[in-house]
């Protein structure tokens, strides 16, 4: 007799796990397949500019802001939207941030997908590390995300403190001036120095990006001939407290540099520059206009050998 009850509690259980599984596999089979439409540029586009310029207009017209499901698929929306911020740096910074905007404006829609893509706007233009880092561009999101309720209190302070220090020394803007002090004791501002191009160079003598930096300055001939013409002096500044450091460190700037060091800590304490990473770079020109902000060392000789022009 209890033979037959384990066989028919057997039955029951295969039964029942057989049901669960045709069950799942039909729940499967009817769900929404989750797929990122790629946009279908016209063929009247030719141009790898216009193409550019419609691909980011265009790019999310077709995409499900409400699907929160999309949060949880980086292989689908992370990236769909890593292509989408490549594509964003070779069109006009107007256009750019006019599509940032409408794509925010689009994601709005749904709370949790809107703060989503502000997280990845600040992961891929935001963060220092990241290749596509562009400040500039930020100031776009920044702009949505502090004035939006959908973000709680103090995510927008911190995006308005964010949208402050960005709109310091922006590109095309004048330089805010500084004092700095030199070994000798000397101090000097950054707009007495006259020169054709000035490059600052805001460093810390315990960091390894900043020797990095540093070498690969040394080593480009470019930089090193527009130095010896005097058409180029590279500033480096010391931002910090630490004075005994600095000073066993000054062997190793050029002495062809200007080495010195912030005395009495405005840069950060006043907020002068935005220093939320060492090292930092900024190109400037005679008229201590920006060219170049928070660059990355590799982008300076490419963008000098395209601008400086040769000596009569």
């Amino acid at each position: 007799m209890k033979n037959w009850i384990w066989a028919g509690i057997a039955l029951l259980l295969i039964t029942t796990v057989a049901c669960k599984e045709r069950a799942k596999k039909e729940e499967k089979a009817t769900a929404p397949k989750h797929e990122f439409k790629p946009v279908s540029i016209p063929a009247a586009y030719t141009d790898p500019q216009q193409q550019a310029e419609y691909y980011v207009a265009h790019l999310w017209e077709h995409f499900d802001f409400t699907d929160t499901a999309f949060i949880h698929l980086p292989e689908i929306t992370e990236q769909a939207f890593a292509s989408y911020v490549q594509a964003l740096h070779s069109v006009p910074k107007a256009k750019a941030a006019a599509a940032v905007k409408k794509m925010l404006k689009q994601a709005g829609q749904e709370t949790l997908m809107l703060r989503y893509f502000a997280d990845l706007y600040e992961k891929y233009i935001y963060d220092p590390n990241s290749p596509f880092m562009n400040e500039e561009l930020y100031i776009s999101v920044l702009e949505v995300v502090a004035a939006s309720d959908q973000f709680e209190e103090e995510q927008r302070a911190r995006a308005a403190h964010r949208l402050e220090m960005a709109q310091k020394n922006r590109l095309g803007s004048k330089a805010n001036d500084f004092s700095f002090t030199l070994a000798s004791g000397k101090k000097t501002r950054l707009y007495d120095i006259k020169s054709e191009y000035i490059l600052l160079f805001f460093n810390n003598p315990g960091c390894t990006a900043c020797k990095i930096y540093r070498d690969a300055m040394c080593a480009s001939s470019l930089i090193t001939g527009l130095i010896q013409q005097n058409r180029l002096k590279v500033v480096a500044v010391y931002p910090d407290e630490d004075l005994t450091e600095w000073r066993d460190y000054l062997p190793q700037i050029p002495a062809e540099w200007i080495n010195g060091y912030d005395e009495t800590l405005a840069l950060r304490g006043e907020k002068i520059y935005n220093l939320r990473a060492i090292p930092t770079l900024y190109l400037l020109d005679k008229d201590k206009t920006v060219l170049l902000k928070d660059a990355r060392v590799e982008v300076v000789e490419p963008y000098l050998t395209a601008t400086v022009p040769p000596l009569p």
